[in-house]
């Protein structure tokens, strides 16, 4: 009977220059920060590669009902591994060190939307993984994107001039990047952020009756 066997693929042996000095040989690297871990070497699944292990992170949706429609609140924010041109993101980041996931969620709320708040819901679900192939997180750990939402009434809203609705004045201060909210169907399609797209689902899955 023929059988049909994976060719073994020889392991990848890695020259490292770290300040001037050549290290060749190198089979196993990490690079740590205060914000993860980042690892070249034997992957779970038998291969060599790269992984992540971040030190976790939160994002909030801002959402509003207007006219029986759901508004998602999004961020236009400069991101060059995106393209040079700004992108429609979910508001977060990564946890500070010593942060819980609902001070960074509120920290990264002010700084990026200029939106100050206590209130930042937590969505019911797993926590978020930012990408399956190269980001490590255990989800049954707690590991991970929390997801928060940040409800607002249609009464808080006016029309912007460029498209979309925004806060009326007074509801923010001047944040890093532009907020703007826009129908669900429309925010899900305009994005390229995979967090953001997962966040608009958790939040439908939350607030929408079955």
């Amino acid at each position: 009977m023929f059988e049909m066997k994976p060719l073994e693929k020889p392991a990848q042996h890695w020259t490292v220059t770290i300040d001037g000095v050549r290290q060749p040989g190198i089979r196993h690297i990490e690079l740590a920060s205060q914000w993860g871990t980042l690892i070249w070497g034997q992957r779970p699944e038998g291969f060599e590669g790269w992984t992540f292990k971040e030190a976790g992170g939160a994002i909030t949706i801002p959402w509003a009902r207007l006219n029986g429609r759901i508004l998602i609140g999004m961020i236009a924010e400069m991101r060059p591994n995106m393209g040079q041109r700004p992108s429609w993101c979910a508001i977060g980041g990564i946890l500070d060190p010593g942060e819980t996931h609902h001070q960074a969620v509120l920290r990264e709320t002010m700084e990026e939307s200029g939106i100050v708040t206590e209130t930042a819901i937590s969505l019911s679900g797993l926590p978020l993984i930012s990408d399956r192939l190269y980001f490590v997180a255990d989800s049954a750990k707690d590991e991970g994107v929390h997801a928060y939402h940040l409800p607002f009434s249609g009464e808080d809203l006016e029309l912007a001039a460029d498209g979309g609705w925004q806060l009326k004045d007074g509801l923010s201060l001047k944040g890093e990047s532009v907020l703007r909210f826009f129908p669900w169907k429309e925010a899900a399609r305009m994005t390229a952020d995979s967090l953001l797209a997962a966040g608009i689902l958790r939040l439908l899955s939350n607030v929408l009756e079955d």
